[in-house]
């Protein structure tokens, strides 16, 4: 009766460290799947852009309306 008890409890302590194993919760997880955008400065205009918006030039970043009013 002692080995059953004894198996039991081994079986349980394996099972609660193969199949129980969560990854450790992370708050940057989520963030790591969403791209972070910065906001930079049109350097004609002075309105703030988002970097994937905004066009790099030998200036700086420029805005869309500025760039184009520029060409």
């Amino acid at each position: 009766m002692l080995k059953i008890i004894i198996l039991i409890v081994i079986g349980y302590v394996v099972y609660k460290t193969l199949f129980s194993a969560k990854p450790p919760i992370n708050a940057n997880n989520k963030n790591e799947k969403i791209e972070e955008d910065e906001l930079v400065e049109c350097v004609n205009c002075g309105i703030f852009v988002s970097q994937k918006e905004a066009i790099l030039t030998t200036r700086g970043y420029m805005c869309k309306e500025c760039y184009d009013s520029i060409k």
